[in-house]
C-alpha cells in the first residue's frame, strides 16, 4: 500500500527528567535508531517515523516511548517539569496533517485502542498518507506555537504539490493575506480610485438604482417588440405560402378546415419520440428563431450562418404538401427569414430543457423556451403599455409540461394546439426573465421602493414616482437571470401544493366494513404483513396492461366508492388490485378499474377525471380516518407515492370517490 512518514512533536514541558536525559544522550551519540529524534530545541522535541499505511493508531502510540508513557503509564503519579506543577495527564494530542488541526486525544486509549478489528484505525484511513504530523501540548495551549520553528514545514512537500517558499501570513516582507484579498476585491476598480472612495449618499444610490431600472425596462420592451415582430413575419410567410399552394392547385378559394380535421392532420405530420404512447402525447406548434444582439437588426437580413441554421431545422421534405387548412406545418425554407415553424409532440413528464434540446443547435447558441400570454387588466408589469401587448416569459429548465398546465401557462384542451417559442441567443445577459423570477423580483422591488420612499423626491430623474414603481416591478437584474442550459435534465416535481388534508369518518366506516367482508370465507385475509408468496399471488391476479415490463410495474390497491350516502351502502365500495407503469400519471387509474354501476341504475360510471376525487389514507389500513386529497392528478404515480408514503410499497391503498355521491 505504501509508507507513511509520521512526525511527532512533543512539548518539553510534558517530559520528565529521565526522558530528557535519554533524548540528550541520543543527540550526543549522533541519533538513536530506537528514538528517531530528528530535532530538539528549548520548547519541543521532534520524532520522525516511517510506518506502513496499514499501521494502526495504537501501534504508532506504542512505538514512541514518550507517548507510551503519557497514555498508558498510569501506575505512578507523573508531574510535568514546568513551574506551575500541572499534572501530566492534562495534555492534548493534535493531528496537524491538515488545517485546521483536529483533537485526537481520545483515539489511542478510548476510540481506537485495538491493534485490529472494528475499534482500530489505520494511518491511511485517518488521512495521514503519505505523511502526517502529531503535536502533543499541555491542555489549553494551541499547537501553533510549536509550528513556528524552522522545522515546522519539513514535510510540506508530501501533502502539497505546489508550495510557496514563504508563508503568506508571516512578517518577513511577503504580502499579507489581507492585502491579497483587498487586491482581489479591487481588481475591477478603475485607476482613479479617489472619486470612488467618497461615500455616496442614500439619495445618489436611489438615483442610480432608478436609472438602472429604467434602462432594464427599456431593454425588456425592445426585446418584446422584436419578438412580436418576428412572429408576425412568420405568420405572413405562412399565409403567403398557403396562398401560393392554392393558386398552384387552381383553387380560387380555400375551404376552412374544422378544428377536428386540422388536429388530425397535425397529428399525422407532427414529429417526436415514436415510442411515446398516443394517449401521452401533447401537441405543440413550435416557433424557432435566432435573436441576435444587433439592435439595428433587420428581420429580412440574412447571412450564411442563419441560413445554414434554418436549413438544418427543416425535417420535412419540400416536395410534400406542407400546408394544412391555410397553416404551414413545415419549417420555413425561405432565405429571407431566419424563422422556422414545426409541429412536435412531447410527454407531460418532459422538462422544458429537453424540449429546447430536441431542436438541433449546431452553432452553440443558448436556448430557452418562452410562453406568450395576454397581460391582465390590472397587471402592474405593463401598466404603462398598450393592453394588446403580449408578455413573454421563460420557462424554468426543470419545470415539466404538466406543471405548466396546472399553473395555467399552457392549455390542456385537446381541441386546440398550444404554441411554444424556442429562442436562440448569443449573449448570456440577454436572457428572458423567468416566470418564477418575475414573481420574486416583483415583490422584492416593491419592498425596496417602499422602504426608500422618503428619498425619491430628491433624485434628479425626470420620471414620476408612479412610473418609478412601475419600473421597479418590471425588470429583473441580469445577474439573477439564468439562461437555459439544455445539457442535462433535473428531476424536480412540485408536489407540495398538489394535496390537501381532511378527516372523513364515513369513508373510514365504509372501508372498514369492506375489509371485514374480505376477511370472511375460505380466502380470508389477515392484518399481518403479506408474505412474499402472498404478494406474488396478488401480483399475478392484478389487472393492468400486460405489455408493461415487470420491472416498470407498480402495484396498487384501489378502492372505488360510487355511493356513500349512508353507512349501509358499503357494498358500493369495490376493492381492486391493479398495476400501472411507474411513469404513468395518477389519472390513468380510471382506465384500469372495472366499470361499476350505481345503485338502482344500469348506467356505467363515467371515466372523466373531473368527476372523481383521489384520496390517500395517512395510514395504509382501515383504521385511519385522516386522508389526503391529490388535487393535481397529472403527476407521475411513482413520484406521488414517494412523496405521500415516503417509499413505494406493493399494494399501497388509493381511494377513488365519486363526486356528489
Amino acid at each position: 500500500m505504501g509508507d507513511c512518514r509520521i512526525r511527532i512533536v512533543i512539548a518539553k514541558s510534558l517530559l520528565l527528567s529521565d526522558e530528557i536525559s535519554r533524548i540528550t544522550a541520543a543527540d550526543q551519540d549522533g541519533g538513536d535508531g530506537d528514538h528517531n529524534v530528528s530535532s530538539s530545541n528549548d520548547t519541543s522535541v521532534s520524532f520522525v517515523y516511517m510506518y506502513a499505511a496499514d499501521t494502526t493508531i495504537r501501534e504508532v502510540t506504542e512505538g514512541n516511548f514518550i507517548l507510551r508513557n503519557i497514555f498508558f503509564d498510569s501506575s505512578k503519579e507523573i508531574i510535568a517539569n514546568d513551574d506551575d506543577g500541572c499534572s501530566r495527564k492534562l495534555f492534548t494530542l493534535w493531528d496537524c496533517t491538515y488545517h485546521p488541526p483536529k483533537d485526537i486525544t481520545s483515539w489511542p486509549k478510548y476510540d481506537f485502542p485495538d491493534f485490529q478489528g472494528m475499534k482500530s484505525k489505520t494511518l491511511h484511513t485517518a488521512g495521514m498518507f503519505p505523511s502526517g504530523t502529531w503535536i502533543v501540548v499541555p491542555k489549553g495551549i494551541t499547537p501553533n506555537k510549536l509550528l513556528s520553528d524552522n522545522n515546522a514545514y519539513v514535510d510540506m512537500q508530501y501533502n502539497n504539490v505546489n508550495t510557496n517558499n514563504k508563508n503568506i501570513g508571516s512578517s518577513d516582507g511577503s504580502e499579507k493575506a489581507m492585502k491579497v484579498m483587498e487586491s482581489v476585491i479591487n481588481r475591477f476598480q478603475p485607476e482613479n480610485k479617489e472619486e470612488f472612495k467618497k461615500k455616496l449618499s442614500e439619495s445618489d444610490i436611489i438615483a442610480l438604482r432608478r436609472n438602472n431600472l429604467q434602462h432594464r425596462k427599456r431593454r425588456e420592451r425592445e426585446r418584446v417588440t422584436k419578438l412580436d415582430r418576428k412572429i408576425e413575419i412568420l405568420k405572413e410567410q405562412s399565409s403567403s405560402s398557403s396562398s401560393e399552394s392554392c393558386s398552384s392547385s387552381k383553387k380560387k378559394k380555400t375551404k376552412k378546415v374544422s378544428d377536428q380535421v386540422l388536429r388530425m392532420l397535425v397529428k399525422s405530420r407532427a414529429t417526436g419520440e415514436k415510442s411515446l404512447k398516443q394517449q401521452d402525447r401533447i401537441y405543440f406548434q413550435c416557433l424557432v428563431f435566432l435573436d441576435d444582439d444587433n439592435e439595428n437588426d433587420n428581420d429580412n437580413d440574412n447571412d450564411n450562418e442563419t441560413t445554414s441554421m434554418t436549413n438544418n431545422n427543416n425535417i420535412n421534405n419540400n416536395n410534400n404538401n406542407n400546408s394544412i387548412g391555410g397553416v404551414d406545418t413545415a419549417p420555413s425554407t425561405t432565405k429571407e427569414s431566419i424563422l422556422s415553424k414545426e409541429y412536435r409532440y412531447f410527454s407531460p413528464q418532459d422538462t422544458f430543457a429537453k424540449i429546447a434540446n430536441s431542436f438541433p443547435n449546431h452553432n452553440g447558441y443558448l436556448s430557452e423556451v418562452l410562453c406568450r400570454r395576454q397581460p391582465a387588466a390590472g397587471d402592474r408589469l405593463v401598466a404603462d403599455e398598450a393592453s394588446s401587448l403580449l408578455t413573454h416569459r421563460c420557462f424554468p429548465v426543470s419545470m415539466r409540461i404538466y406543471e405548466a398546465i396546472s399553473q395555467g401557462y399552457l392549455s390542456d384542451n385537446d381541441t386546440k394546439i398550444g404554441t411554444l417559442i424556442i429562442r436562440w441567443y448569443r449573449n448570456r445577459d440577454n436572457a428572458t426573465p423567468s416566470i418564477i423570477e418575475n414573481k420574486f423580483d416583483d415583490d422584492e422591488m416593491i419592498d425596496t421602493d417602499e422602504s426608500n420612499n422618503n428619498y425619491i423626491g430628491t433624485t434628479t430623474s425626470t420620471l414620476s414616482d408612479e412610473q418609478i414603481m412601475t419600473d421597479a416591478t418590471t425588470i429583473t437584474t441580469p445577474e439573477t437571470k439564468i439562461p437555459m442550459q439544455v445539457d442535462e435534465e433535473t428531476k424536480s416535481v412540485a408536489i407540495n401544493d398538489t394535496s390537501a388534508f381532511f378527516e372523513d369518518t364515513q369513508i373510514s366506516n365504509i372501508i372498514q366494513k369492506l375489509d371485514d367482508l374480505n376477511r370472511k370465507g375460505k380466502k380470508a385475509t389477515t392484518k399481518n404483513p403479506l408474505s412474499a408468496v402472498a404478494i406474488k399471488l396478488r401480483q399475478m391476479k392484478s389487472k393492468g396492461n400486460k405489455k408493461i415490463k415487470i420491472e416498470d410495474r407498480i402495484f396498487l390497491n384501489v378502492v372505488i366508492i360510487t355511493f356513500e350516502n349512508t353507512e349501509e351502502d358499503y357494498a358500493m365500495a369495490i376493492s381492486e388490485d391493479i398495476f400501472m407503469s411507474k411513469s404513468e400519471p395518477i389519472e390513468r387509474i380510471l382506465r384500469y378499474i372495472s366499470t361499476t354501476t350505481e345503485k338502482n341504475s344500469t348506467t356505467t360510471t363515467t371515466r372523466n377525471v373531473e368527476d372523481w376525487i383521489f384520496l390517500v389514507p395517512q395510514q395504509n389500513d382501515s383504521s385511519s380516518q385522516h386522508y389526503r386529497e391529490i388535487t393535481t392528478t397529472s403527476i407521475c404515480i411513482q413520484e406521488a407515492e414517494e412523496f405521500l408514503y415516503g417509499k413505494v410499497s406493493p399494494f399501497d391503498r388509493l381511494i377513488i370517490r365519486r363526486k356528489n355521491s
